[in-house]
């Protein structure tokens, strides 16, 4: 067939098989390519491109905030930001330099998601961990959120912020009391935080009872994630204090208060409410695991999910998760990112073009989910030829040495190894007969 044959087939086809060709697996670039290659195909190509709305790292957020025309925002149905390090020829731009333009694009990132009269969903992230001198203003947030229109039902926030030295203004900001003004009207809430306290949902009073939560009439599912795993087995915690005024803070706190606002029938709605945490290993030598905490408020229960990074130095997708017998009960190696979703049973999804959305939001829109690179005990082996002590002294033993456990809401259950009566612990951690 020639060219030009091609072209006269390509110009023949409807609107909508053209439509449905753009939103099949065509990568953001591609289908920026199709919106600048004539007039027709701009129109299609940019509902596409702008009914989901991905700026995935901090580089396309400032373009899209330059360049983008505000007439394209009422197209917006969901929305998807990653604040990224930004990076030059000669490696990581200067923190001052990144900071200032961060400012600048949040403040027009308020001015604009004001406009996104159809926007039902924002996602915004800190994807890795940012470095030093970096950190998200919890100001510039707050005046984001407060732009956010009503038909937004369902919100994200993970922030992992690098250290840094706020300014005192900067440490008062408590975005909690953000968050708690917009949730009446969500749905769906994933909330990740440098500090997170139960004012995101209610407010403290000097009366009793001394906390008093808000209405949430249309809250579905609730996710607040207080804690994720370092390296080591270590643990990096996110409920302290939000601000030196903040009277109710930590896990307990946290969990009491989403139980009250449950059976004083705030959330009428609610299906799903999981505050998780982690524990670090308990005998900081190796020989035990660290461990997911998933916090069930309506089962009343708590679940531990055992973790550990298998080879942290040689690859990013070698973390270890072994899931609670009723859960299934596998070993599970992923990524550490990856690990958080099973804890959560994906209630969040990524798309093929990068949007993130609620698990319902993305089955609604008929978008096609990421790969979540996951695999098995037996697959991983093959693949990599790396195992575990775990796996080995279970093997010796004959018995499973180590199980996600269930246990009281507020119960703390760390993941130690069990030791079968005539075995003890040997060389380099592994078990041997007792005696041999």
């Amino acid at each position: 067939m020639s060219h030009n044959n091609g072209q006269n087939i390509i110009s023949r086809l409807s609107d909508k098989l053209l439509l449905s060709i753009f939103q099949e697996h065509l990568a953001t670039a591609t289908v920026l390519a199709c919106a600048r290659s004539c007039r027709r195909w701009h129109a299609l190509a940019t509902t596409v491109l702008y009914r989901h709305l991905t700026l995935t790292n901090s580089d396309k957020l400032t373009s899209w905030a330059a360049a983008a025309p505000s007439s394209l925002d009422p197209m917006v149905e969901s929305l998807t930001v990653g604040i990224t390090v930004v990076r030059t020829a000669a490696g990581p731009q200067d923190p001052d330099t990144t900071m200032t333009q961060l400012r600048q694009n949040l403040e027009r990132l308020a001015a604009r998601v004001r406009g996104m009269s159809k926007l039902a969903s924002l996602s915004v992230t800190t994807p890795k961990k940012l470095t030093r001198g970096l950190w998200v203003p919890h100001q510039d947030m707050t005046k984001v959120l407060d732009s956010v229109p009503s038909t937004c039902s369902s919100l994200e926030l993970v922030i992992r912020n690098g250290p840094h030295q706020a300014s005192a203004e900067e440490a008062e900001c408590h975005l909690c009391v953000a968050i708690r003004r917009l949730m009446p009207q969500l749905q769906f809430v994933r909330l990740a935080l440098p500090s997170v306290c139960p004012e995101s949902f209610g407010q403290v009073s000097t009366d009793l009872p001394a906390f008093g939560a808000i209405e949430l009439p249309k809250l579905e599912e609730g996710i607040f994630i207080l804690a994720s795993p370092r390296m080591g087995n270590s643990v990096e915690r996110f409920d302290v204090p939000c601000t030196a005024n903040t009277s109710l803070a930590g896990m307990a706190a946290m969990v009491e208060s989403l139980a009250s606002l449950v059976e004083a029938g705030k959330a009428r709605a609610i299906k799903k409410l999981w505050v998780y945490d982690c524990l670090a290993s308990p005998d900081g030598e190796g020989f035990s695991y660290g461990a997911f905490v998933r916090r069930d408020i309506l089962a009343k229960k708590s679940l531990t999910f055992p973790w550990t990074d298998i080879a942290p130095l040689k690859r990013a997708d070698s973390f270890f998760i072994r899931l609670p017998a009723e859960e299934g009960g596998e070993d599970m190696i992923t990524t550490r990112d990856n690990a958080a979703f099973l804890v959560e049973r994906h209630a969040w999804k990524e798309a093929w073009n990068g949007a993130r959305l609620s698990a319902a939001l993305m089955t609604e829109y008929g978008l096609v989910e990421h790969d979540c690179p996951v695999r098995t005990r037996e697959r991983w082996f093959a693949d990599s030829g790396i195992s575990t002590a775990l796996w080995k002294d279970e093997k010796d033993t004959g018995v499973r040495l180590l199980d996600g456990e269930s246990g009281d809401l507020l119960e703390d259950r760390p993941a130690g190894f069990r030791i079968p009566e005539g075995w003890e612990r040997g060389f380099m951690g592994f078990v041997k007969r007792a005696g041999s």
